[in-house]
């Protein structure tokens, strides 16, 4: 993750000082996009970090990126409040929950046999169940909150895979609401 987050600090600074003299946020955006951020979306599944550590360095490092696209020096304190709010109105998602996004999408393609990528041994899906997961959950406006229990089986599995790719997925994947997980 190091080497990655040098070569996005690398990449952002040849780019801040290239085109300095763009001024508009959504060319600024598109172009953060598209040469810096697309670094940690290239198989982010399987490097992705688990640590707070390196998560809170690249969301840092991205952070440096969205006041430079709104021409704020980068020695400005942002609330985390402020940032978000400045990352909804880019429509960019905070790093951590883009790398669970993109786990999500291939866990999903690979549940629904879009991929050939087969389930890894110690995984196994039983007969799945709806259940609730509070007791007043279930439709609420519209929306499913009846979440599917898929049962994770742990044959054999080394401290070292708890942070997997497959392992983190199917545990946050029995966590979503059925009308997510079924589409």
């Amino acid at each position: 993750v190091e080497e990655l987050l040098n070569k996005f600090k690398d990449r952002f600074d040849l780019l801040r000082r290239t085109v300095y003299y763009v001024n508009n946020p959504h060319q600024r955006r598109i172009l953060y996009l598209s040469l810096v951020r697309s670094l940690l979306e290239h198989c982010s599944p399987v490097w992705a970090p688990h640590h707070e550590g390196p998560l809170n360095r690249l969301e840092a490092a991205q952070k440096r990126a969205i006041k430079w696209i709104f021409r704020v020096s980068p020695f400005t304190r942002w609330p985390d409040d402020f940032y978000i709010d400045k990352l909804i109105t880019l429509n960019i998602m905070p790093i951590r929950i883009h790398f669970r996004y993109n786990d999500m999408k291939l866990f999903y393609k690979i549940m629904s046999e879009m991929v050939n990528i087969p389930l890894p041994s110690y995984l196994f899906v039983k007969t799945c169940y709806p259940y609730s997961t509070r007791a007043h959950a279930g439709v609420v406006d519209g929306i499913d909150f009846t979440t599917v229990g898929c049962t994770l089986s742990v044959r054999n599995l080394r401290s070292t895979l708890e942070h997997s790719f497959f392992y983190r997925s199917f545990n946050y994947w029995n966590t979503l609401p059925v009308a997510r997980t079924l589409r």
